[in-house]
């Protein structure tokens, strides 16, 4: 289905720019190590895994429709929640991980149902190539996403304006596939 492969997109661009963002966040603006940023964003994944499996199981009971607006919505608040707590002064728990793990959980409950909606209209013997298709765009959206939070960020020193204006266009990523979902599912 065209809408779940564009809300793939979207999202996929979303999902692979954030760590991005992250990572230069906490070692630029918070001069972590990169062994302490990359065991502060290990709750992420984790997080991201373990709402993968609840949400295969509300799909399987509400229909990946409602569970993918849903889970869309998650990383626009959780990208919401850093733009309005992140700043110089480093405080993880409050500012930091709620927003990573609002964003880890609409990731998790969102990407396989997306999937699983772009691959069920797919005749079975075409399923190899769909979901290879489905897999390619989303590396591509991921990758065009990080360069588009590159060209945010710029080079040299980073102000807290652009780390922002980072998180709000991944949250309008993230909003699109809710809206595409909404709109055209």
């Amino acid at each position: 289905m065209w809408s779940s492969n564009l809300g793939n997109v979207f999202l996929s661009a979303a999902g692979i720019a954030i760590w991005l963002v992250y990572a230069v966040f906490l070692q630029r603006e918070w001069g972590w190590s990169v062994l302490k940023t990359g065991l502060a964003m290990t709750p992420s994944p984790a997080t991201a895994g373990i709402t993968a499996i609840i949400g295969a199981r509300l799909c399987n009971k509400y229909g990946p429709r409602t569970v993918i607006e849903i889970g869309s919505l998650l990383p626009v608040f959780g990208t919401a929640w850093l733009v309005w707590r992140l700043g110089a002064e480093p405080n993880f728990l409050v500012d930091f991980l709620t927003g990573a793990l609002m964003f880890a959980s609409g990731f998790g409950f969102t990407f396989a149902p997306l999937n699983a909606a772009a691959l069920a209209a797919v005749p079975r013997e075409q399923l190899g190539q769909a979901n290879a298709a489905f897999n390619t765009a989303r590396q591509l959206a991921g990758g065009l996403g990080s360069a588009v939070i590159v060209a945010i960020l710029g080079n040299g020193r980073i102000s807290m304006g652009a780390y922002k204006a980072a998180f709000v266009v991944n949250a309008g990523l993230s909003l699109a596939c809710a809206v595409i979902i909404a709109a055209f599912y």
